[in-house]
């Protein structure tokens, strides 16, 4: 009995020598995050509210924060950076008149799930929510949480964004992306998806950044990159508003994977395929674009004429969806790549699923 107080002794001496030193980083934070305009431990910097710069143009009309609080986010103290960083991006999110509103997920009775339901002026209750999520364990259907956020945005007009904080680690991934195409189908306008990587799993990572590019718009964002105030400032800025300098640029991208878009070895449009399409067709329309590249890409597979013959079936199949939905023929021209342009080296399947993509570049008037 006396060894086992000496034992408690010790790591109480421990505990509070850390505490004394200021030693608090994101592996030893509490999980409580310390509020708007306070440091947050283990950066210099302070969350504020971000306001639009001059000129800037509020580019969110409906936004959903779906938060993953399953059994795989116990591990290296996920859970707590996730919280953290949640509450950190609502202290930061503008307060403007757009609809906003937020769901965990989790292998539980959706009644469990924290829920913010779709509405306006609702930044108090998100603050709340945020302080108040709780880890609720079991398996990740991470497919069925996007698809309980995204039905928030179904027959709604104007531009939805959902945030997807998550570590990845579900499967199958095709699942998680089809549900991402389906919210955006359903929708009466883009939907542009954006997704924090919480954990340490390449195929989590992997997923995030797909599901990031499914509709054409959004941003793949990992934990690290956000770790300071700036970060987190500048990741609200992306998502939320458009510069004002910026409302016509010289060129944008955008990327849709071609396992969204056709079968192995095809290059006919698969349903889904024609949904994510769809969803750049209704970015174009909506924007004063006047040329339109598409390019076709590969990964490695096969020989290198094969593949640039492929990428060349597959941008074309594109541009003549397309063209029979409304944008017209000689404002688009294809461009066939194969495999001679990877955007990450094929050395794994899962890269070679990035690789294996479909890019279309535009040009704006000035």
């Amino acid at each position: 009995m006396r060894s086992m107080h000496g034992a408690v002794l010790v790591v109480c001496c421990l505990l509070s020598i850390l505490t004394l030193s200021g030693c608090q980083t994101f592996g030893l934070m509490t999980g409580i995050y310390p509020g708007a305009g306070k440091e947050i431990p283990g950066t210099p910097g302070k969350v504020t509210r971000v306001v639009p710069a001059p000129g800037d143009v509020l580019n969110v009309d409906q936004f959903m924060i779906l938060v993953d609080v399953t059994e795989s986010t116990s591990e290296n103290g996920i859970f707590t950076r996730e919280k953290y960083l949640l509450q950190a991006f609502v202290d930061a999110m503008p307060d403007a008149p757009y609809e906003m509103g937020a769901s965990s997920f989790a292998g539980v009775s959706r009644s469990d799930w924290m829920w913010v339901p779709l509405e306006s002026g609702s930044l108090a209750t998100l603050t709340d929510a945020a302080a108040n999520l709780q880890y609720l364990g079991h398996t990740t259907p991470l497919h069925d949480g996007v698809l309980v956020a995204g039905n928030e945005f179904a027959g709604k007009e104007g531009r939805a964004a959902l945030l997807v904080i998550s570590d990845g680690r579900t499967f199958p991934h095709e699942r998680v992306l089809n549900a991402c195409a389906e919210i955006a189908n359903a929708h009466r306008g883009p939907v542009c998806i954006y997704t924090l990587n919480v954990g340490f799993r390449h195929p989590g990572k992997a997923l995030l950044m797909r599901m990031a590019q499914v509709t054409g718009c959004g941003h793949a964002w990992q934990a690290s990159e956000v770790r300071t105030a700036e970060g987190i400032e500048a990741m609200v800025r992306e998502i939320f508003f458009v510069p004002g300098q910026a409302v016509r640029v010289e060129q944008s991208t955008m990327v849709l994977l071609s396992e969204v878009l056709f079968d192995f070895d095809k290059s006919v449009l698969k349903p889904e395929g024609m949904l994510a399409v769809d969803s750049v067709i209704a970015q174009i329309q909506s924007r004063t674009i006047d040329q339109i590249v598409i390019e076709g890409h590969t990964c490695d597979l096969g020989s290198e004429h094969y593949n640039l013959g492929l990428s060349q079936r597959r941008a074309d199949a594109v541009r003549a969806y397309m063209a029979e939905h409304g944008i017209a023929r000689d404002r688009m021209t294809t461009e066939a790549y194969g495999e001679s342009r990877p955007a990450v080296p094929n050395t794994s399947e899962s890269n070679r699923q990035l690789n294996r993509r479909v890019e279309f570049r535009f040009s704006f008037r000035n």
